[in-house]
């Protein structure tokens, strides 16, 4: 059996065909990885057409999966509940998927994406106790810095309440993933997440490390370069999955290989789930959310009042 690695996706619409995707998975499976990448909600084969707002002028690899994470992430507030449910169901999916594989040690899981799939690397930390080696990149942050920046959240991203309870969503959920590994896989050039906000945090995380006597398994990177997974960053994330998960560190250098074409890599008919038996978009599960937890109203008896 191998470690194993869930490939979260950000905000791409060919999701795991994406060749940054792509050229992270295959590399990490040349090093001895089990590379696990997933299509996000709105993404890749799991694109909602009709919810991409031109999608009329457009053609459907064009579009944006933001548009989708918008519409839905309205439709579950006005209706009690969070897109977030839905994503993080899907990984908590992925990894029972990893570890039912006879190839996989199921002691040796690893997550790691960028921009939304930094979110998703962040963000299940709490309810997936199964991920020993976390890579969010390009996502943590602290919410003091990040709401400067000219640019809102998608839906995802809000939690009620969370203020008040003290909670700050753009980084804490690092902190419950301590003493297992933890790499911020961040860049200089961050327009989304301010350099300056990725050091705050690390220094309260480092805080909790050096608190429970393992400094070591957390580290910050910071390469010069934009928002995104760029192969230098995909190479200081391998170093550190091979440091913690078995192998040679120093034999993290990214080669260069072809990728597969989209067509090849879809799992679902014509590269579009909702053609599968009993597929559900999830707008039908945000209605039956709304239809299992409306209030019961007591009727009047009487107009009198």
């Amino acid at each position: 059996p191998r470690p194993a690695v869930l490939n979260v996706i950000g905000h791409y619409s060919n999701g795991k065909s994406a060749e940054h995707v792509q050229r992270r998975s295959i590399s990490q499976a040349k090093k001895g990885f089990v590379a696990f990448a997933i299509d996000g909600l709105g993404q890749g084969e799991r694109q909602i057409f009709e919810y991409t707002s031109d999608f009329k002028k457009r053609p459907l690899a064009s579009n944006m999966p933001g548009g989708v994470h918008k519409t839905i992430g309205f439709q579950a507030f006005l209706s009690g509940t969070h897109s977030f449910n839905l994503m993080a169901w899907d990984t908590i999916r992925a990894v029972d998927y990893l570890v039912s594989r006879s190839e996989v040690n199921a002691d040796e899981i690893a997550i790691t994406g960028a921009s939304g799939g930094g979110m998703m690397s962040t963000y299940i930390l709490p309810f997936e106790e199964r991920i020993k080696v976390a890579i969010p990149a390009c996502n943590p942050n602290t919410y003091s810095y990040h709401v400067h920046l000219p640019s809102g959240s998608d839906h995802e991203n809000v939690f009620f309440g969370c203020f008040a309870a003290g909670i700050d969503m753009r980084g804490d959920p690092l902190l419950t993933h301590a003493p297992k590994p933890l790499l911020i896989n961040a860049t200089s050039d961050d327009h989304i997440n301010p350099p300056r906000g990725t050091w705050e945090l690390a220094g309260w995380i480092n805080r909790a490390y050096a608190a429970l006597g393992a400094p070591q398994k957390f580290r910050t990177s910071m390469l010069d370069g934009p928002h995104g997974y760029r192969k230098e960053q995909r190479e200081v994330a391998t170093a550190w999955m091979l440091e913690w998960m078995g192998g040679d560190a120093t034999d993290n250098l990214e080669e260069e290989f072809p990728i597969e074409k989209e067509k090849d890599l879809w799992c679902a008919p014509n590269g579009d789930v909702y053609q599968l038996p009993n597929s559900r978009e999830p707008h039908e599960l945000i209605v039956e959310y709304s239809e299992n937890h409306k209030p019961a109203w007591n009727k009047v008896k009487s107009a009198n009042l």
